[in-house]
């Protein structure tokens, strides 16, 4: 599995920035593209998304036609890339093709090109779907949709860089799951070099959960489709692989079956705000902003103030702390343990991160059950739940023994 994402209309150009966990920037500047390599495993790839848009990319031509690039010419080869016109000549086409040359060739291999000014350009490769477009066509129906899949899976339209875990049969990527990215985003797949192109995406178990900006799941338009329909899981139309991602999914529920598939995992991000708000009372976490230790957590309908804002910041796999993004003091559930066990009902309180199992809590997805929702579990205690005593503004929120009931329930949405 690896990571990334994409926008809406058919238009790709592409943003790429540093991000903390070491992802350089491609920026369309004179000189070498820095993006780093990705750290992967044995079994899938974890990687950063940042394209915005893919440049050249529209309803009626696809990437392989008026915007300099040929696929029947190998990258590297005299003819692979136009530089008087298309991608080369502006800073949003050499960043499409930073990335283009990122999911194509596998790490240590470069390939360069000038722009209309004489100025040159190299682009490193990172991830190797499609190792033979070094030196050869990227003609096959293998070659172009193993591009596209990849390409469509690090889209990401606000530009923002997440890291995401991709998983699949391709060259470089493989089958593989990771702890540290637990929500099953979608699957990508495609071919944007046909005209007119075929961009697709359809949702995965859990996209509705560790949303991030510019992914599905956020409220942001997306460059391509979900063929399945609005909110539409990929089961319906995707073969999957066991417990895994997808190996083929369809075009539409009967037609065309793409067998190039990158299906992407996610984890929260810890630079992401979040709002918590119950299905019952609509109300949402809010611990204020006195930055006052022991001061209350209270609900309060959403309002977008400072106290109602949090970054959930990974302590564990699966187990978080989740921490107001103003005055930086965690949720506590300020229970007592009797015999490692909760007793009572724990109010929520904010305080000092200390590590403290009242401070560290696990957010479970309640799945097909009931999509979008999260149980918020104390001390990883699964019997547990965060809970809405009522429908009141500034009524104080307790943890107690979970039953089922919506107003233990919890969605968890980026800002």
């Amino acid at each position: 599995m690896r990571a990334q994402t994409l926008t809406s209309r058919l238009l790709i150009t592409a943003s790429a920035a540093l991000l903390a966990a070491g992802c350089g920037a491609t920026d369309g500047s004179r000189g070498v593209s820095s993006e780093a390599a990705a750290t992967g495993s044995t079994n899938g790839l974890n990687s950063i998304n940042g394209l915005n848009s893919i440049n050249g990319l529209n309803s009626i031509n696809g990437l392989n036609s008026i915007n300099g690039l040929n696929s029947i010419n190998g990258l590297a080869s005299v003819n692979g890339l136009n530089s008087i016109n298309g991608l080369m000549t502006t800073a949003a086409g050499r960043l499409t093709m930073s990335y283009l040359v990122r999911c194509a060739l596998p790490a240590g291999h470069t390939v360069s090109w000038k722009d209309q000014d004489g100025v040159a350009y190299s682009f490193a490769g990172q991830i190797g779907v499609a190792p033979e477009w070094e030196k050869a066509p990227c003609s096959t129906t293998s070659c172009q949709e193993n591009v596209s899949a990849c390409m469509l899976a690090h889209v990401n339209s606000t530009g923002t860089h997440i890291p995401l875990w991709l998983d699949g049969d391709l060259p470089g990527i493989q089958w593989g799951s990771s702890a540290d990215y637990p929500y099953q985003e979608g699957a990508f797949f495609g071919n944007i070099f046909s005209s007119p192109p075929k961009a697709f995406f359809c949702d995965g178990n859990d996209f509705q959960h560790g949303t991030v900006p510019g992914r599905l799941g956020s409220a942001t338009s997306s460059i391509y489709s979900n063929p399945y329909g609005s909110n539409v899981l990929c089961s319906v139309g995707c073969q999957s692989h066991g417990a895994d991602g997808y190996t083929s999914c369809k075009d539409q529920l009967s037609t065309k079956v793409y067998s190039h598939v990158v299906t992407v995992y996610r984890d929260y991000v810890p630079a992401v705000r979040y709002k918590l708000c119950n299905k019952l009372s609509g109300k949402c976490l809010d611990s204020g902003t006195s930055g006052s230790s022991g001061t209350p957590v209270v609900q309060r309908s959403f309002s977008g103030s400072p106290g109602q804002m949090f970054n959930i910041i990974k302590v564990a796999p699966g187990v978080y702390k989740i921490v107001n993004a103003t005055t930086g003091l965690a949720v506590d559930g300020n229970g007592s343990l009797v015999n490692n066990q909760w007793s009572g009902s724990a109010r929520l309180v904010q305080g000092p991160y200390s590590g403290a199992s009242t401070q560290k809590w696990t957010i479970k997805s309640l799945g097909n059950t009931d999509p979008g929702m999260n149980q918020l579990v104390p001390g990883n205690y699964g019997n547990w739940g965060i809970t809405s005593p009522d429908g009141n503004d500034g009524s104080s929120v307790r943890s107690i023994p979970y039953n089922y009931n919506d107003f233990q329930k919890w969605t968890v949405s980026s800002l």
